[in-house]
């Protein structure tokens, strides 16, 4: 973009841009942004955050033999009987998960990538018996195309293919060529 910069001071911006082949919308995005670089500075600490010892505190407590097979809001429920409070459940939950401990209960199901049927085939299927077959299945009909098979090689009609249910699209070729030809 400083490319585009030099040359505006020139032709203007809209020229540059085209000249260079690049987006105007980028090119005063990219002007916003470096423009911008105080209003973007981290957030002041908050006045009542707990400071980095009492942190180390609370994460002591949890990882203690005392309570580290227990849950957060059991983890509670002691010491405030003793009379101890030192953050809420969602904080000790946040410390957790800023130290990497804390997870979904349950494994979550993940699904195995789905294949996407593709077309292999490039002309219809020949018989050589003067019968043409185009499938109009799709990939993984193992059976219907089976059947098909069966029929095919048994040699038996168009109608009976069709009683069998498939939805192979029969079209006998011997009825389709003129009677001198044959």
């Amino acid at each position: 973009m400083a490319a585009v910069t030099e040359l505006a001071t020139d032709v203007g911006t809209r020229a540059a841009c085209r000249a260079l082949f690049a987006p105007r919308a980028s090119y005063y995005r990219d002007r916003r942004a470096a423009s911008c670089t105080a209003a973007t500075a981290l957030r002041p600490r908050p006045a009542r955050a707990l400071s980095p010892e009492e942190r180390n505190t609370v994460l002591d407590h949890l990882h203690g033999e005392r309570f580290q097979d227990r849950s957060q809001p059991l983890f509670m429920r002691p010491l405030l009987d003793e009379g101890h409070y030192y953050c809420s459940i969602r904080t000790m939950h946040r410390f957790l998960k800023q130290q990497g401990e804390s997870r979904e209960r349950r494994d979550q199901l993940t699904h195995p990538p789905y294949q996407k049927p593709e077309l292999l085939a490039t002309a219809p299927i020949s018989s050589g018996a003067g019968t043409s077959v185009c499938r109009r299945s799709s990939i993984g009909d193992e059976r219907r195309n089976e059947l098909t098979s069966r029929a095919r090689l048994a040699g038996q009609g168009a109608n009976h293919r069709k009683r069998l249910g498939t939805k192979a699209l029969v079209v006998s070729v011997a009825e389709k060529v003129p009677q001198g030809i044959r």
